[in-house]
């Protein structure tokens, strides 16, 4: 019992900052932190991008996985083999993909179909390098979160040091987290972060 909490943690960790959520996420930041996105879009277009982005990239997503548990096609929502990875690996990819697709009929501004272009770029780089390698897209998710909040400080010329530097911090605490429950090696892990650091930093142009 005592071995199952000191593990708590870290898994509340890792529920916490789930792949699935870091497209919501990612947008929030933008909201927040850009004042001309934050007043210039009205609140309906808001919501209904948000909703497309959460329903998208993590609720159908979360739902496919549970069916593939209870279908036997995956043998639980850890993945803990990278066999258990790729068919929801492939079916959040094409989520992400008709997510993309239903952003660019919103008329949104450029900076919201790059970002999300950034996260699917990831998942699919993630389903291809998973047939040979387990990395982690835990630190994939949080390299991309990185990546946007400093295209953004960029390309907007807003001094965004204070939310990168905690993004940073953060990304360290859940790769700390993945490590402890034993779910990837060093390598797995820096290397996820990078890629996703560099695919959002590619697609937003920087």
């Amino acid at each position: 019992m005592k071995e199952e909490k000191s593990y708590f943690p870290a898994h509340m960790l890792s529920w916490a900052f789930h792949p699935l959520l870091m497209p919501t996420y990612g947008l929030f930041l933008v909201f927040t932190f850009n004042v001309y996105f934050r007043f210039s879009i009205p609140p309906v277009l808001k919501w209904v991008t948000y909703l497309i982005v959460c329903i998208s990239t993590f609720l159908l997503p979360s739902i496919a996985a549970l069916g593939m548990v209870r279908s036997g096609i995956i043998k639980s929502l850890q993945m803990e083999s990278r066999e258990d990875r790729q068919a929801p690996f492939l079916v959040t990819a094409a989520f992400y993909i008709v997510c993309y697709y239903l952003l660019t009929q919103l008329h949104l501004p450029k900076m919201f179909l790059s970002m999300m272009l950034g996260a699917c770029i990831s998942v699919i780089l993630a389903l291809i390098i998973n047939f040979w390698w387990k990395i982690s897209i835990h630190t994939i998710g949080m390299g991309g979160l990185c990546g946007i909040v400093y295209a953004l400080s960029q390309s907007l010329f807003v001094d965004m040091v204070m939310p990168f530097s905690f993004l940073v911090l953060l990304s360290g605490f859940v790769a700390s987290a993945r490590m402890f429950v034993g779910s990837h090696q060093p390598a797995q892990i820096y290397m996820g972060f990078i890629l996703g650091f560099i695919a959002e930093c590619i697609s937003m142009g920087f």
